[in-house]
Protein backbone atom coordinates (compact mmCIF):
# COMPACT_ATOMS: atom_id res chain seq x y z
CA UNK A 1 0.00 0.00 0.00
CA UNK A 2 2.81 2.43 0.83
CA UNK A 3 4.32 2.09 -2.62
CA UNK A 4 0.90 2.83 -4.11
CA UNK A 5 0.80 6.05 -2.10
CA UNK A 6 4.28 6.88 -3.38
CA UNK A 7 3.17 6.36 -6.99
CA UNK A 8 0.02 8.45 -6.51
CA UNK A 9 2.08 11.29 -5.05
CA UNK A 10 4.03 11.45 -8.30
CA UNK A 11 1.06 13.08 -10.04
CA UNK A 12 1.78 16.25 -8.08
CA UNK A 13 4.60 16.91 -10.57
CA UNK A 14 1.97 18.39 -12.91
CA UNK A 15 1.46 21.26 -10.48
CA UNK A 16 5.21 21.89 -10.43
CA UNK A 17 5.36 21.93 -14.23
CA UNK A 18 2.59 24.53 -14.37
CA UNK A 19 4.23 26.70 -11.72
CA UNK A 20 7.59 26.55 -13.51
CA UNK A 21 6.62 26.66 -17.19
CA UNK A 22 3.24 28.44 -17.28
CA UNK A 23 3.09 30.77 -14.29
CA UNK A 24 0.76 33.29 -15.98
CA UNK A 25 -1.74 30.74 -17.29
CA UNK A 26 -5.25 31.11 -15.89
CA UNK A 27 -5.43 27.44 -14.87
CA UNK A 28 -2.10 27.70 -13.05
CA UNK A 29 -3.40 30.67 -11.07
CA UNK A 30 -6.58 28.82 -10.13
CA UNK A 31 -4.67 25.73 -9.03
CA UNK A 32 -2.35 27.90 -6.93
CA UNK A 33 -5.25 29.79 -5.35
CA UNK A 34 -7.11 26.59 -4.48
CA UNK A 35 -4.00 24.75 -3.17
CA UNK A 36 -5.57 21.58 -4.52
CA UNK A 37 -2.30 19.69 -4.97
CA UNK A 38 -0.99 20.25 -1.42
CA UNK A 39 -4.43 19.14 -0.23
CA UNK A 40 -4.18 16.05 -2.44
CA UNK A 41 -0.75 15.20 -1.02
CA UNK A 42 -2.01 15.83 2.51
CA UNK A 43 -4.83 13.31 1.98
CA UNK A 44 -2.28 10.72 0.82
CA UNK A 45 -0.21 11.54 3.89
CA UNK A 46 -3.19 11.05 6.19
CA UNK A 47 -3.91 7.65 4.64
CA UNK A 48 -0.29 6.61 5.17
CA UNK A 49 -0.26 8.02 8.70
CA UNK A 50 -3.31 5.97 9.70
CA UNK A 51 -1.67 2.84 8.30
CA UNK A 52 1.60 3.56 10.15
CA UNK A 53 -0.22 4.20 13.43
CA UNK A 54 -2.06 0.91 13.09
CA UNK A 55 1.18 -0.93 12.35
CA UNK A 56 3.57 0.75 14.81
CA UNK A 57 1.36 2.54 17.30
CA UNK A 58 1.82 6.16 18.40
CA UNK A 59 5.01 5.29 20.29
CA UNK A 60 7.13 5.38 17.13
CA UNK A 61 7.11 9.20 17.28
CA UNK A 62 9.24 9.11 20.43
CA UNK A 63 12.19 8.03 18.30
CA UNK A 64 12.20 11.39 16.51
CA UNK A 65 13.98 12.90 19.52
CA UNK A 66 17.40 11.44 18.67
CA UNK A 67 19.50 11.18 15.53
CA UNK A 68 19.82 7.40 15.91
CA UNK A 69 16.08 7.12 16.35
CA UNK A 70 15.40 9.10 13.17
CA UNK A 71 17.90 7.02 11.20
CA UNK A 72 16.32 3.84 12.48
CA UNK A 73 12.82 4.98 11.55
CA UNK A 74 13.78 6.15 8.06
CA UNK A 75 15.41 2.78 7.41
CA UNK A 76 11.90 1.27 7.47
CA UNK A 77 9.94 1.54 4.22
CA UNK A 78 6.55 2.68 5.65
CA UNK A 79 8.14 5.48 7.70
CA UNK A 80 10.42 6.57 4.85
CA UNK A 81 7.53 6.84 2.39
CA UNK A 82 5.41 8.68 4.94
CA UNK A 83 8.27 11.15 5.48
CA UNK A 84 8.55 11.56 1.71
CA UNK A 85 4.85 12.45 1.47
CA UNK A 86 5.36 14.93 4.29
CA UNK A 87 8.20 16.60 2.38
CA UNK A 88 6.28 16.69 -0.91
CA UNK A 89 3.24 18.32 0.68
CA UNK A 90 5.16 21.07 2.43
CA UNK A 91 7.48 21.75 -0.50
CA UNK A 92 4.37 22.53 -2.53
CA UNK A 93 2.98 24.71 0.24
CA UNK A 94 6.20 26.74 0.25
CA UNK A 95 6.16 26.96 -3.55
CA UNK A 96 2.58 28.26 -3.54
CA UNK A 97 3.41 30.86 -0.90
CA UNK A 98 6.29 32.11 -3.07
CA UNK A 99 4.22 31.96 -6.26
CA UNK A 100 1.17 33.77 -4.91
CA UNK A 101 3.21 36.44 -3.15
CA UNK A 102 5.44 37.15 -6.14
CA UNK A 103 2.63 37.08 -8.71
CA UNK A 104 0.96 39.80 -6.66
CA UNK A 105 3.95 42.01 -5.89
CA UNK A 106 6.57 40.96 -8.51
CA UNK A 107 9.61 41.22 -6.30
CA UNK A 108 11.43 39.09 -8.90
CA UNK A 109 10.70 38.71 -12.64
CA UNK A 110 8.95 35.57 -13.86
CA UNK A 111 12.09 33.82 -15.23
CA UNK A 112 13.74 34.14 -11.83
CA UNK A 113 10.51 33.03 -10.16
CA UNK A 114 10.61 29.86 -12.25
CA UNK A 115 14.20 29.24 -11.14
CA UNK A 116 13.05 29.64 -7.54
CA UNK A 117 10.30 27.09 -8.18
CA UNK A 118 12.92 24.63 -9.45
CA UNK A 119 15.09 25.31 -6.39
CA UNK A 120 12.09 24.74 -4.11
CA UNK A 121 11.20 21.51 -5.90
CA UNK A 122 14.72 20.08 -5.70
CA UNK A 123 16.10 21.70 -2.54
CA UNK A 124 13.06 23.07 -0.69
CA UNK A 125 14.65 25.33 1.97
CA UNK A 126 17.10 26.78 -0.58
CA UNK A 127 14.24 28.12 -2.70
CA UNK A 128 12.55 29.57 0.35
CA UNK A 129 15.59 31.32 1.82
CA UNK A 130 16.57 32.74 -1.58
CA UNK A 131 13.14 34.31 -2.11
CA UNK A 132 12.99 35.45 1.50
CA UNK A 133 16.31 37.27 1.15
CA UNK A 134 15.32 38.88 -2.16
CA UNK A 135 12.01 40.00 -0.65
CA UNK A 136 13.76 41.35 2.43
CA UNK A 137 16.18 43.36 0.29
CA UNK A 138 13.46 44.72 -1.99
CA UNK A 139 10.99 45.70 0.75
CA UNK A 140 13.58 46.65 3.39
CA UNK A 141 11.13 45.26 5.93
CA UNK A 142 11.31 42.22 8.25
CA UNK A 143 7.65 41.43 7.48
CA UNK A 144 7.86 38.14 5.59
CA UNK A 145 4.42 37.81 3.97
CA UNK A 146 1.08 39.51 3.70
CA UNK A 147 0.22 43.02 2.67
CA UNK A 148 3.01 45.52 2.45
CA UNK A 149 2.63 48.68 4.46
CA UNK A 150 3.00 52.03 2.80
CA UNK A 151 6.47 52.49 4.24
CA UNK A 152 7.71 49.16 2.86
CA UNK A 153 6.77 49.71 -0.79
CA UNK A 154 9.65 49.50 -3.21
CA UNK A 155 10.47 53.06 -4.16
CA UNK A 156 13.41 54.76 -5.75
CA UNK A 157 16.04 55.66 -3.21
CA UNK A 158 16.86 59.36 -2.82
CA UNK A 159 20.53 58.45 -2.51
CA UNK A 160 22.84 60.26 -4.93
CA UNK A 161 23.98 58.50 -8.05
CA UNK A 162 27.56 57.36 -8.35
CA UNK A 163 28.27 60.18 -10.80
CA UNK A 164 26.99 62.70 -8.25
CA UNK A 165 29.21 61.22 -5.56
CA UNK A 166 32.23 61.51 -7.85
CA UNK A 167 31.25 65.08 -8.75
CA UNK A 168 30.94 66.06 -5.10
CA UNK A 169 34.32 64.48 -4.42
CA UNK A 170 35.86 66.46 -7.24
CA UNK A 171 34.36 69.66 -5.88
CA UNK A 172 35.77 68.94 -2.43
CA UNK A 173 39.23 68.15 -3.71
CA UNK A 174 39.49 70.80 -6.38
CA UNK A 175 37.60 73.75 -4.94
CA UNK A 176 40.03 76.70 -4.95
CA UNK A 177 43.57 77.00 -6.24
CA UNK A 178 46.64 75.48 -4.69
CA UNK A 179 49.35 77.94 -3.69
CA UNK A 180 52.82 77.20 -2.41
CA UNK A 181 52.36 76.89 1.36
CA UNK A 182 48.94 75.22 1.17
CA UNK A 183 49.89 72.46 -1.27
CA UNK A 184 50.77 69.91 1.40
CA UNK A 185 47.54 70.62 3.30
CA UNK A 186 45.42 70.12 0.20
CA UNK A 187 47.34 66.93 -0.60
CA UNK A 188 46.70 65.51 2.86
CA UNK A 189 43.03 66.40 2.68
CA UNK A 190 42.84 64.72 -0.72
CA UNK A 191 44.42 61.56 0.68
CA UNK A 192 41.87 61.57 3.48
CA UNK A 193 38.99 62.23 1.10
CA UNK A 194 39.72 59.20 -1.06
CA UNK A 195 38.69 56.49 1.45
CA UNK A 196 35.75 58.66 2.53
CA UNK A 197 34.64 58.92 -1.09
CA UNK A 198 35.01 55.15 -1.47
CA UNK A 199 32.75 54.62 1.52
CA UNK A 200 30.20 57.07 0.09
CA UNK A 201 30.29 55.20 -3.21
CA UNK A 202 29.61 51.87 -1.47
CA UNK A 203 26.74 53.40 0.51
CA UNK A 204 25.29 54.84 -2.67
CA UNK A 205 25.62 51.49 -4.44
CA UNK A 206 23.92 49.67 -1.56
CA UNK A 207 21.02 52.12 -1.50
CA UNK A 208 20.43 51.98 -5.24
CA UNK A 209 21.29 48.37 -6.14
CA UNK A 210 20.80 46.41 -2.93
CA UNK A 211 20.01 43.10 -4.62
CA UNK A 212 23.06 43.11 -6.92
CA UNK A 213 25.40 44.40 -4.20
CA UNK A 214 24.10 41.77 -1.76
CA UNK A 215 24.57 38.99 -4.30
CA UNK A 216 28.06 40.27 -5.11
CA UNK A 217 28.96 40.38 -1.43
CA UNK A 218 27.60 36.84 -1.11
CA UNK A 219 30.39 35.70 -3.43
CA UNK A 220 32.98 36.86 -0.93
CA UNK A 221 30.96 35.23 1.85
CA UNK A 222 30.94 31.91 -0.01
CA UNK A 223 34.69 32.24 -0.57
CA UNK A 224 35.26 32.75 3.16
CA UNK A 225 33.09 29.75 4.04
CA UNK A 226 34.89 27.56 1.49
CA UNK A 227 38.26 28.70 2.83
CA UNK A 228 37.20 27.75 6.36
CA UNK A 229 36.13 24.33 5.06
CA UNK A 230 39.54 23.94 3.41
CA UNK A 231 41.30 24.85 6.67
CA UNK A 232 39.23 22.33 8.60
CA UNK A 233 39.84 19.73 5.89
CA UNK A 234 43.59 20.33 5.93
CA UNK A 235 43.85 21.13 2.23
CA UNK A 236 42.08 22.46 -0.84
CA UNK A 237 41.24 19.00 -2.22
CA UNK A 238 38.02 17.62 -0.76
CA UNK A 239 37.55 13.88 -1.34
CA UNK A 240 38.56 12.91 -4.87
CA UNK A 241 37.12 15.69 -7.03
CA UNK A 242 36.26 18.64 -4.79
CA UNK A 243 38.71 21.41 -5.72
CA UNK A 244 37.92 24.09 -3.18
CA UNK A 245 40.48 26.62 -4.40
CA UNK A 246 38.77 26.83 -7.80
CA UNK A 247 35.44 27.42 -6.05
CA UNK A 248 36.95 30.27 -3.99
CA UNK A 249 38.42 31.92 -7.10
CA UNK A 250 35.12 31.57 -8.96
CA UNK A 251 33.05 33.02 -6.10
CA UNK A 252 35.38 36.01 -5.72
CA UNK A 253 35.35 36.60 -9.49
CA UNK A 254 31.55 36.57 -9.63
CA UNK A 255 31.41 38.87 -6.61
CA UNK A 256 33.76 41.39 -8.25
CA UNK A 257 31.79 41.14 -11.51
CA UNK A 258 28.46 41.87 -9.81
CA UNK A 259 29.85 44.77 -7.78
CA UNK A 260 31.32 46.22 -10.96
CA UNK A 261 27.93 45.96 -12.65
CA UNK A 262 26.35 47.77 -9.72
CA UNK A 263 28.99 50.48 -10.09
CA UNK A 264 28.27 51.22 -13.77
CA UNK A 265 24.53 50.52 -13.80
CA UNK A 266 23.56 54.17 -12.99
CA UNK A 267 25.11 55.19 -16.33
CA UNK A 268 23.08 52.65 -18.36
CA UNK A 269 20.41 54.29 -20.59
CA UNK A 270 17.59 51.90 -19.62
CA UNK A 271 13.94 52.44 -18.85
CA UNK A 272 12.60 51.39 -15.45
CA UNK A 273 11.06 48.24 -16.96
CA UNK A 274 14.23 47.30 -18.82
CA UNK A 275 16.22 47.85 -15.65
CA UNK A 276 13.96 45.55 -13.63
CA UNK A 277 14.17 42.82 -16.25
CA UNK A 278 17.95 43.17 -16.54
CA UNK A 279 18.35 43.06 -12.77
CA UNK A 280 16.13 39.99 -12.52
CA UNK A 281 18.07 38.06 -15.14
CA UNK A 282 21.39 39.11 -13.62
CA UNK A 283 20.31 37.95 -10.16
CA UNK A 284 19.02 34.67 -11.55
CA UNK A 285 22.18 33.92 -13.51
CA UNK A 286 24.35 34.93 -10.55
CA UNK A 287 22.52 32.62 -8.15
CA UNK A 288 22.62 29.81 -10.72
CA UNK A 289 26.38 30.30 -11.17
CA UNK A 290 27.00 30.21 -7.41
CA UNK A 291 24.82 27.12 -7.04
CA UNK A 292 26.45 25.15 -9.86
CA UNK A 293 30.04 25.99 -8.88
CA UNK A 294 29.67 25.31 -5.17
CA UNK A 295 27.67 22.10 -5.68
CA UNK A 296 30.28 20.82 -8.13
CA UNK A 297 33.09 21.75 -5.75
Amino acid sequence: MYRTLFDLAGYAIFAWLLLILLPKWRITRRIAESAVFPAYLSVLYMVGLVAVLREYGAGFMADFGTADGVLGLLAQEPIAILAWLHILAFDQVVALVIYRDNMRHRFVPLPLQSLLMVATLMLGPLGFITYWLVRLIRTRSPVAWGERHADTDVVASPAPRFAEVVASRGTGDGGGSVHGGTASGVSSRGALARPVAAVLVMISLWRRERAIVALGAAGFGFAVITTVVALLNGGWLLNAEGRLLEAVKFDVAIGIYLLTLALILPFAPMTAGDRRRWTGWTLGLGMFAYLMENVQA
